[in-house]
């Protein structure tokens, strides 16, 4: 498919890469049979069949809780192209969080994996009637949930003569998607088939995608990042995903990465993070002799690449494109990846923007940016500060969403009296475009002297201490309390405490850290920004499908 060629729905993009891409791999599981595009359009088609048979008409809803797998991109695709609305949601939800979901959207049909339907106990069914296992695409009757384990009739077998995609309008509601988000009560976020075919054009003008380009898919489809430029993007452009199971551990996905050798990836921070410090740092200094050679720019710029060159082999060795998205990528691992050569590059979005809204090319990465407004949308920073240029931003074009899935009140305040989504983040834009995340609008923490101090930039700094995985920063009265949750096996390591009865001795050199690392930060922040207490995050804090901080659990714990 031509890279400037505009699909105005989403029957129009996979009808047409179906056609196009027939006898090339669409899509694998690990450990299971490829999908060509031809066979993935007659599953559709035969799935669309059985569903109208059920009585699923154009506009109703029809949720997903399952895994990642090339049996959830089926249910999507076959949902969305017979014009009804697919509302995919997140496996880590609690089952009365799914429920209120459910419920909320009136959805008709749930397809579910054999995973999600075993979390349910029989008097917790949820009131959407209809489940259908995507595991198999049987349809689950009552007795399932007794000792039988009894399934229904395939969706599958309704034959090769399919039904015929539907004729939607680009306006028309393609995914209502619940934001879990770091803000509180989830809301239905309206995306439209165009929302969505438009992010898609617009994210390979930024970034093109080949049709022998690979991809490996590590991140939920139910969320707006994986689905439209993890899923729709390669779909679209003929290309070829690899889904790995979600419980997979780092030396399964190593493997992958050695068998599939991908070309792009798409990620969050923590990901890379996680890499970065337990796979990269420890390398980079672990002598006297090292410890010289990295003390030097040359020496460091020659020790980056080298680490550089591994961590590409890690990846398989073909990585062209590892974007970045969800949160603020820690600077110190952004630092490495650029003297590196490593091919990144960061982006910004939100779901309402279905998501992406900013990035651009691994060569035109810029540190701490998130790269530079699509094209085709318009980016704004309103009421910016005199100094420093911060303000919110705020945008427009044709990625922005509907509004809330029956909320009238939300949605009006979600825009400006002018038309423009308010986005709630904060930042700036440099003379050359480059967009410059500063955190939260709603998080800015306003100090005694009517300073404004964003947790987020404390954050990335607790963050870089050897000891500490992750950590919040609030105020509470006229303090600023840091909560850390620290890696006790780093800990462990560095004071040789892995005997049995060193338990104790962990826990007292962990209480010792604390004021050490209060006096650690406040050396390295604005006198505004330091912290009056440090103190145990004993369990890692809860985080949204894109692996940032759920503030609004914590702070009501």
């Amino acid at each position: 498919m031509n890279q400037l060629s505009h699909p105005l729905t989403l029957p129009d993009l996979f009808s047409t890469a179906i056609n196009e891409y027939a006898s090339r791999t669409a899509m694998a599981m690990e450990g299971s049979d490829t999908v060509t595009y031809a066979q993935f359009g007659c599953r559709i088609a035969e799935l669309r069949k059985s569903m109208h048979g059920m009585g699923i008409r154009p506009g109703d809803r029809v949720a997903i809780l399952a895994e990642n797998s090339p049996n959830w991109t089926i249910a999507y695709a076959a949902i969305v192209t017979m014009g009804a609305i697919a509302v995919p949601i997140h496996t880590d939800l609690q089952l009365e969080e799914v429920r209120n979901i459910v419920l909320h959207a009136g959805c008709k049909l749930i397809f579910i994996s054999l995973n999600q339907a075993s979390r349910i106990k029989t008097e917790q069914r949820c009131e959407a009637g209809v489940m259908v296992l995507l595991d198999t695409f049987e349809v689950l009757t009552p007795a399932f949930w007794d000792k039988t384990k009894q399934r229904g009739v395939s969706l599958l077998q309704a034959g090769t003569d399919g039904m015929n995609t539907a004729r939607v309008s680009e306006h028309d509601v393609a995914v209502i998607i619940y934001t879990s988000g770091t803000t509180g009560t989830p809301k239905g976020v309206m995306l439209t088939h165009g929302n969505l075919t438009h992010n898609v054009v617009m994210a390979t003008r930024m970034q093109p995608v080949k049709e022998d380009d690979v991809f490996v898919s590590i991140l939920p489809l139910s969320h707006a990042y994986q689905c439209t430029l993890g899923f729709l993007l390669p779909f679209m452009s003929g290309a070829e995903v690899h889904y790995v199971a979600k419980q997979a551990s780092m030396p399964m996905l190593l493997e992958t990465f050695k068998r599939v050798h991908p070309t792009m990836m798409l990620t969050v921070p923590l990901v890379m993070e996680s890499i970065f410090h337990k796979q990269i740092r420890p390398r980079l200094t672990p002598n006297k002799m090292m410890d010289l050679v990295s003390g030097t720019d040359l020496g460091k710029r020659i020790l980056y690449r080298k680490a550089g060159e591994k961590l590409l082999e890690v990846f398989g060795g073909r990585l062209r494109f590892f974007g970045i998205g969800g949160a603020r990528l820690n600077d110190q691992v952004e630092e490495f990846l650029v003297e590196a050569g490593f091919p990144y590059a960061v982006g910004y979005g939100m779901t309402e923007t279905a998501p992406l809204l900013t990035g651009c090319e691994p060569a035109h990465t810029r540190f701490q940016s998130s790269g530079r407004v699509l094209e085709g949308m318009q980016l704004r920073v309103s009421d910016p500060d005199p100094e420093s240029g911060e303000g919110e931003i705020q945008v427009k074009g044709p990625c922005v969403m509907k509004g809330y899935y029956n909320e009238p009140e939300l949605t009006q305040k979600a825009f400006t009296e002018d038309g423009w989504l308010r986005t709630g983040d904060t930042g700036i834009v440099d003379d050359e475009g480059y967009i410059f995340l500063k955190g939260r609008l709603k998080n800015v923490i306003i100090r005694p002297n009517g300073i404004n101090v964003h947790p987020e930039d404390i954050e990335a700094v607790l963050n870089r201490h050897d000891y500490i995985n992750e950590s919040l920063v609030k105020q509470k009265g006229n303090q600023l309390l840091a909560y850390v949750h620290f890696d006790l096996e780093k800990i462990a390591d560095a004071e040789k405490l892995h005997g049995k009865n060193d338990a104790m001795m962990l826990r007292l050199r962990v209480e010792e850290l604390l004021p050490e690392i209060q006096t650690w930060i406040n050396k390295r922040v604005s006198r505004y920004s330091r912290i009056d207490r440090v103190l145990i995050q004993a369990q890692p804090f809860p985080k949204s499908a894109s692996q940032t901080i759920r503030r609004h659990l914590h702070q009501a714990a």
